[in-house]
């Protein structure tokens, strides 16, 4: 990654099937964690969310990840969401201001064990990463669950470039 990136967004995908290659690139991995670790504003959504995670389990092989997030990622073969969802922000972070009520949607065959981060959302109608709340929180990185739309709220993706400017400038 460029030392010209000043904010990166890591989308949904399924990680899981990628997990050696993703494990293999150990100089991604520490860039990224060092990079969010020094400010670099960051949303990763949902199989982005796995990859900031300590590590991927899938078939009972285990793969390390970036390291943000110290939970794991465990694969499942039946899903574990499914669901339109609200949230309510509890906390500010890169994408939204507190109080701000948000939407979008949640599919994922993974659960996410051990983490203990702190949460930038409430969950009001979806189930989130763990007791009905979602967007795990470190320095400048939310991970999520939750597809927002970004269309229907354009403050999100503007609150975030507002963040990457910030870092750009710093």
């Amino acid at each position: 990654m460029g030392e010209d990136v000043s904010g990166l967004i890591i989308g949904g995908g399924y990680p899981e099937l990628l997990s050696k290659e993703l494990e293999e690139n150990q100089q991604m991995r520490r860039t990224v964690k060092e990079r969010i670790m020094d400010g670099l504003p960051v949303i990763g959504e949902c199989g982005g969310l796995m990859y900031l995670c300590r590590s991927i389990e899938w078939a009972g092989v285990r793969r390390s990840m970036v390291g943000v997030f110290d939970g794991d990622a465990l694969m499942h073969q039946d899903p574990q969401a499914l669901s339109y969802v609200e949230l309510e922000s509890v906390r500010s972070s890169p994408i939204s201001s507190t109080g701000r009520v948000l939407r979008g949607h949640e599919f994922h065959y993974s659960s996410i064990h051990g983490l203990s981060s702190e949460f930038a959302f409430r969950v009001l109608r979806g189930k989130g990463i763990k007791d009905r709340m979602d967007g795990a929180v470190c320095q400048s990185a939310v991970g999520m669950y939750t597809h927002l739309h970004y269309s229907a709220f354009p403050e999100v993706p503007a609150k975030f470039l507002t963040e990457c400017r910030a870092y750009s400038h710093r």
